[in-house]
């Protein structure tokens, strides 16, 4: 728009879709901005034309932008010939047209969902620190095993008559191995879904510092405490065999 038509113009006009027409909620700040319904369009108008106004306006889904002539005719941005008059109506202040539709207040948010663990099948190959065996086997395998083999080893005894070798290398024997992690041991080949943290399933647990807990594929587990291991020796294999009278007072079932 031209200088020389800058001192003509009495103010803008702009024609928007009814549709795009909370776009033009920010015209509501300005004094004197009003709105004409004109079929499916809106026709706001306002004035003066000023650079902050032109940048707003710029912004707007606008069908088209027109300066306003005394006479009200109409001028489109970027023309010279007037293209047009403003049509005959009503109008009405933009804010007491486009009012602001209150948000609805959000509700309490619910709670997160504790997902519980699960054990499941596992292809990742993790190291067997865990062996249970029946107590007469190792105590056979003690007896011709060197103390090198035996000294990097611990066992617990439980009631039943298991055997739970912590350590490595474990001995070549057949049982179950088992897979730890910060004192939590699970199944060789399987691991828990979703992953946990060893130190929040400890904490879960309630085990205190040198617990393990030994769980079984069907979710099952049994606390070992430290105090029911024992430093693997010949002569400690062997003393447990012949005068285990019963319970270790060290393993509880859950």
């Amino acid at each position: 728009m031209s200088r020389s038509q800058g001192q003509l113009v009495r103010s803008w006009v702009v024609r928007i879709a009814l549709g795009d027409a909370q776009a033009a909620g920010a015209l509501r700040l300005r004094a004197g901005v009003e709105v004409l319904v004109h079929g499916n369009e809106a026709w706001i108008r306002g004035c003066p034309l000023d650079e902050e106004a032109e940048t707003e306006l710029r912004k707007l889904p606008c069908l088209a932008r027109y300066a306003v002539l005394p006479d009200d005719g109409l001028v489109a941005w970027g023309e010279t010939i007037p293209s047009g008059r403003l049509p005959e109506g009503s109008w009405t202040p933009i804010a007491a047209w486009l009012r602001p539709s209150p948000q609805d207040a959000a509700g309490p948010g619910a709670p997160p969902r504790r997902v519980a663990p699960r054990l499941v099948r596992d292809a990742a190959e993790r190291e067997a620190t865990i062996l249970v065996v029946r107590e007469e086997a190792l105590a056979a395998w003690a007896e011709t095993a060197p103390a090198s083999r035996l000294k990097p080893l611990a066992f617990a005894v439980c009631e039943d008559g298991r055997v739970l070798v912590r350590g490595k290398p474990l001995p070549p024997l057949p049982g179950n191995r088992f897979a730890e992690e910060g004192g939590i041991a699970v199944p060789c080949g399987w691991a828990f879904q979703p992953r946990v943290d060893a130190a929040v399933m400890r904490e879960v647990l309630g085990l205190a510092h040198g617990d393990l807990a030994l769980f079984s594929e069907d979710g099952t587990w049994e606390q070992i405490h430290a105090e029911a291991f024992v430093r693997a020796s010949r002569s400690a294999v062997r003393m447990s065999a012949e005068g285990r009278g019963g319970a270790s007072p060290g393993v509880n079932t859950r």
